[in-house]
């Protein structure tokens, strides 16, 4: 009786770790994610003049990307290679009723409407009968400086990560 009772318990502490092992990997898991970024592209960064030699120079970057049902949280950014914690980002959200695949494609560009000029960064989601845009805009807050961190080189690109609306993020 006492073999069989120690038996059972035993069962019953293995399948109740092995239950909770599995509930906590599911919960580590990291946030499905995608990037799309210059740098992808090759080896190199943007190095970015206010205002720049070529003004009419508007490099972009493709792919597609399939996305899950579900809300995502979708931006364009640009951060200095050196000061990689201090991003300028902007983002929108994007809900997604049906596993779908888009056109993905992210231009960087300088406009000078108002005069002061200024970088912009749109990362857009096209697919038939659907398109959906992130603007982001970058600016030279500080005059008569050609950039505004280190050395003057930035990463730039769109990203698509699942939305957590109850989440924190961490300051940093």
């Amino acid at each position: 009786m006492r073999t069989r009772r120690r038996a059972l318990v035993a069962s019953l502490a293995v399948a109740f770790s092995v239950v909770a092992t599995a509930s906590l990997a599911g919960a580590a898991a990291p946030a499905q994610a995608y990037y799309l970024k210059n740098t992808d592209l090759g080896n190199f960064h943007s190095f970015l003049r206010f205002p720049p030699k070529h003004p009419s120079f508007r490099p972009c970057i493709s792919n597609t990307v399939t996305l899950r049902p579900g809300d995502y949280v979708h931006g364009a950014y640009i951060v200095s290679q050196r000061h990689r914690t201090n991003p300028d980002l902007e983002n929108e959200t994007l809900r997604v009723r049906a596993r779908t695949t888009y056109n993905w494609e992210v231009c960087r560009g300088w406009n000078d409407d108002i005069g002061s000029g200024r970088y912009q960064v749109r990362s857009r989601l096209v697919r038939r009968g659907f398109s959906r845009s992130a603007l982001m805009t970058f600016e030279n807050e500080i005059g008569g400086r050609s950039y505004l961190y280190g050395n003057g080189n930035y990463e730039w690109g769109g990203r698509i990560e699942r939305a957590c609306f109850d989440c924190t993020e961490p300051s940093g």
